[in-house]
């Protein structure tokens, strides 16, 4: 969330998802700690107005 510009810090993305703000794919992130697999044209969604299609380079 942090390189899509979403969170400014770590702090602000784990408060995100305790909040319920973050989906990937429309599966809502509840745990801040989960490790979350990312693949080539996730969206990530953070709140009503913050989406993004993800990308992963190498």
């Amino acid at each position: 969330m942090r390189e899509a510009g979403f969170a400014s810090s770590n702090g602000e993305a784990r408060r995100l998802v305790q909040q319920g703000a973050v989906s990937i794919n429309d599966e809502k992130v509840t745990d801040p700690q989960a490790e979350v697999g990312i693949t080539n044209g996730d969206v990530l969604k953070v709140g009503k107005r913050r989406v993004c299609q993800l990308a992963v380079g190498g």
